[in-house]
């Protein structure tokens, strides 16, 4: 087999040569794996926050619409006790 000098330099045949810059690529085709997979946990534990707090503030709506239709509720009773209180103060004035 001939040698290329690279080959040479490092003492490798061609064979040798690729074995290794298939495994160097392979290292590094890993690490952009890793490193996509470690992307992507992160990603879904910032959906998981977000989808948690779309909850508490969907559940804080309810409440505010519950208290405001109390309120409304509370203002439709004041309105019906006024009407009454002015007819009853009616019937006492001179």
């Amino acid at each position: 087999m001939s040698l290329t000098p690279n080959c040479i330099r490092f003492g490798l045949q061609p064979w040798m040569r690729v074995t290794w810059r298939v495994t160097k690529w392979a290292a590094l085709a890993l690490d952009n794996i890793r490193d996509v997979a470690h992307s992507t946990q992160e990603q879904s534990v910032a959906n998981q926050r977000v989808a948690e707090h779309i909850e508490r503030i969907a559940s804080m709506v309810a409440q505010s619409a519950d208290t405001a239709s109390q309120a409304r509720h509370s203002a439709q009773q004041l309105e019906v006790l006024a009407d009454q209180l002015n007819a009853a103060v009616a019937k006492f004035q001179v």
